[in-house]
């Protein structure tokens, strides 16, 4: 199985302090158990600690001042562009991680 990646993305905040984050979720079409399983545990956890959470298809449908990106590191899925795009180099290794802070297209991501 191709690596699994995961990208976190946090734009600075621009909601009132008072309001729940928002997380959005931008996930390749995998069906693949382990990864199913991984977001699921995400998504619980965002939940449990009161995070408004969306899912979307691209980088570009997002609304959350939070944006994790996960999904395959080959393919043509938004971890795998963005992974092309910033030219990193992912792990080889089966079940492997990826996470970093980043600039995208112009926007500070903390």
């Amino acid at each position: 199985m191709p690596g699994f990646v995961g990208l976190l993305l946090a734009f600075a905040p621009l909601a009132v302090a008072a309001a729940a984050p928002r997380v959005s979720l931008v996930l390749d079409d995998s069906s693949a158990e382990p990864i199913q399983h991984g977001i699921g545990k995400l998504k619980l956890a965002l939940q449990q600690k009161g995070v408004s959470l969306e899912e979307a298809a691209s980088f570009r449908a997002v609304n959350g001042n939070t944006v994790v990106v996960a999904g395959l590191t080959t393919g043509t899925g938004e971890a795998a562009r963005l992974i092309s795009e910033l030219q990193l180099t992912p792990n080889t290794e089966p079940e492997s991680l990826l996470i970093r802070k980043v600039n995208r297209e112009g926007s500070p991501l903390a």
